[in-house]
C-alpha cells in the first residue's frame, strides 16, 4: 500500500468518527467520487483556484457540510467527504454536479460507522424471517 494511500485510509477514519453521537444521528456521511473533465484541469492551468471553496458553497446551499476535498494525483479523482441532513437530495446534487460538466463520471457512497454498522445489522436480523432466498 502506497504511503499516501495509507495516509488518506487513516485520514478519513479519523474523521468518520469525529463529532458527537449526536450529530450522527442526525447527519449522514457520504464519499463522493467524482472524474474531473479535461476542461476543469485546462481551467485551472489558466486560473489556478482551491475547488474546495466552491464546494463547501455548494454542499451548504444542498444542506450539506464539506469534511474534506481531495484530489487523486495521477487517476483525476476528486474525493469529497460530506455530512448531510436528512432534508438534503443528494440526487439533485448529483444532478448539478454532472450536469455541469466539469465530472464525467462519480459515484455517492453512503458511508456507516462501525456502531451503525451493528444497529443496522440488528434490524436485518429482526427483518430475517420476512424474507426467503429463491430456490
Amino acid at each position: 500500500m502506497r504511503k499516501t494511500t495509507a495516509y488518506l485510509i487513516a485520514l478519513t477514519t479519523s474523521a468518520l468518527f469525529a463529532g458527537t453521537a449526536s450529530a450522527e444521528e442526525t447527519k449522514t456521511r457520504y464519499l463522493l467520487e467524482g472524474v474531473s473533465t479535461p476542461a476543469v484541469y485546462a481551467a485551472l492551468m489558466k486560473s489556478p483556484e482551491d475547488r474546495s471553496i466552491n464546494a463547501k458553497v455548494l454542499m451548504e446551499a444542498a444542506g450539506c457540510e464539506l469534511v474534506d476535498y481531495y484530489l487523486g494525483v495521477s487517476n483525476y479523482k476528486n474525493y469529497i467527504f460530506i455530512d448531510c441532513g436528512e432534508e438534503t437530495n443528494l440526487s439533485a446534487l448529483q444532478i448539478l454536479i454532472f450536469g455541469s460538466g466539469g465530472v464525467s463520471t462519480g459515484t455517492a457512497t453512503e458511508l456507516r460507522t462501525a456502531a451503525q454498522m451493528a444497529e443496522d445489522a440488528k434490524e436485518a436480523a429482526e427483518l430475517a424471517g420476512s424474507y426467503k432466498v429463491p430456490e
